[in-house]
């Protein structure tokens, strides 16, 4: 009897030892299971557990993965592993570092190593649209830090001047320059950020995010999101672009102050040797020079320069610093001022007050040929180059406002992230208004101006209706008002409709 049941017997146990095999490969391939079962499209089985390639939209199970041994690379700059990349995604830098062999998986259809396993894809697809949505906001980041500088460059021009600074009179003008650079590029940012808003809104709106159901739109999904992070980087790259001519200007504004600023210095460190007085304009200070006036030796200090005189503050240096009397000449006793180079000597200005008397000053090449320019300067009163207003600051603004273009920014924002989320009943309409919307954004500067000036009739005749209610006017006045303030409404209004067409 045993020897009958005995076959069946090991029938049934193959049968549930291979159920049991099939249960421990189902939770080794199953770490994150779909739900539901999809073909890989290398071995084409039927898997619960798949990976998603990001560059080829290929679906492969963890058998058919490759996994090789190969050279990898790391970024120099900033350490970011890059795999078998030889480009940074972070930095952008081409500059790699190849280390030692590692293994590294791939995709087995076109070897690419940017690959998720898909469940965990549809399920970030929300937030992935989202960070690529507020990529916008790199726009307002760039003119934030261009308006942070701006205004730290301001308070420095501000406090030179309060200290008496006379020297490159432009920069109060180029920051005038910068301000109306940058308000017309916050207007033109408002034009582009429109047509990047219609641009991304035709890219996304047949995305629905919270209704995925099949895994056929994943690669349509995924071609609008790349899309969209092109249309979000041109609105940051061209807002760069604007940028350049601004920044141009800042940039040698920068320059002009980091030299005003090492003059300050001096004059502050020997403040208390030497001032100029109140109704002058400092210029310039210089340390180690070396000046001999007419009669005396050579001797050492620091040269002061002002709009009107001359300063020599001789300085001697033995354990302690000993500084004698400060010496003086007006600017306006200058007869002729000529520079000597020899290879033996070194560079000297030599400085004729009369005949026989002259002034020698002895320094570097560079510092003689900067005195020669800016005596001449002073001579010839040039008030291109020695600012004779320092009260002109006062007429800059310390911020630069962008307050409108930011509130539209998140505004759109706020619209785009809703759009996959919509209701399938409120698509329709919401549709409807997002293209008014976008028309109402594209009107021109003539239209606008003809809306403005029609509703400011409509509102014109309201209060004359509620002046004569109130019988604060005549019937004739009222009436008279009228009809000239309707016809100027029907004439807006025809207008209005041959600017829109």
């Amino acid at each position: 009897m045993a020897k009958v049941y005995r076959p069946y017997v090991e029938k049934i146990s193959q049968y549930y030892n291979s159920l049991f095999s099939r249960f421990l490969f189902i939770l080794y391939e199953c770490e994150v299971p779909l739900g539901y079962a999809i073909n890989c499209m290398k071995c084409g089985r039927s898997r619960r557990f798949l990976y998603y390639c990001e560059d080829c939209y290929g679906t492969f199970c963890n058998k058919c993965l490759v996994t090789e041994k190969t050279d990898c690379t790391y970024c120099r700059h900033c350490a970011q592993f890059l795999g078998t990349a030889n480009k940074c995604p972070i930095c952008g830098s081409a500059n790699y570092l190849t280390t030692a062999k590692r293994f590294v998986r791939k995709c087995p259809i076109c070897a690419s190593t940017r690959f998720k396993d898909l469940s965990t894809k549809i399920k970030g697809l929300p937030n992935e649209y989202n960070e690529l949505i507020n990529l916008l906001n790199q726009g307002v980041t760039i003119l934030h830090k261009f308006a942070l500088n701006y205004s730290e460059i301001v308070k420095q021009v501000k406090y030179l001047r309060q200290e008496q600074f006379g020297l490159y009179p432009n920069l109060e003008n180029d920051l005038f320059r910068v301000e109306d650079h940058f308000y017309e590029i916050t207007r033109r940012a408002t034009e582009l950020l429109e047509q990047t808003y219609s641009r991304i809104y035709n890219d996304a709106r047949n995305l629905s995010l919270n209704r995925l159901n099949s895994l056929n739109r994943l690669p349509e999904i995924d071609r609008a999101f790349k899309m969209i992070k092109t249309h979000t980087n041109t609105f940051s790259n061209i807002l760069k672009e604007f940028l350049k001519e601004p920044k141009g200007i800042i940039e040698e504004i920068t320059q002009h102050l980091k030299e005003l600023n090492d003059y300050l210095a001096i004059f502050n460190t020997y403040s208390h040797e030497f001032e100029p007085d109140i109704i002058e304009l400092k210029i310039a200070a210089f340390l180690d020079v070396k000046v001999s006036f007419p009669g005396e030796f050579r001797k050492k200090g620091i040269l002061f320069l002002t709009n009107k005189n001359l300063y020599f503050l001789p300085k001697r240096t033995f354990i302690f610093n000993f500084f004698g009397k400060v010496r003086s000449v007006p600017i306006k006793v200058f007869m002729d001022i000529k520079s000597k180079e020899s290879t033996l000597f070194g560079a000297k200005l030599i400085i004729k007050l009369s005949e026989n008397q002259n002034i020698r000053v002895k320094c570097s090449s560079k510092k003689v040929n900067y005195l020669l320019f800016l005596f001449k300067v002073l001579q010839n009163n040039n008030e291109g180059y020695v600012i004779k207003n320092p009260y002109l600051t006062e007429k800059l603004d310390n911020t630069l406002d962008f307050s409108t273009l930011q509130k539209r920014v998140e505004r759109r924002i706020k619209d785009l992230k809703s759009l996959p989320f919509i209701s399938k009943d409120s698509y329709s309409r919401w549709k409807k208004d997002s293209k008014r919307t976008i028309k109402s954004s594209q009107e021109s500067a003539e239209a606008k101006q003809l809306r403005i000036s029609l509703k400011a009739a409509k509102d014109t005749l309201r209060q004359l209706k509620n002046a004569f209610e109130d019988r604060c006017i005549t019937p004739e006045i009222y009436f008279s008002r009228r009809e000239k303030t309707l016809q100027r409404i029907l004439v807006l209004e025809e207008r209005l409709k041959e600017a829109r067409v």
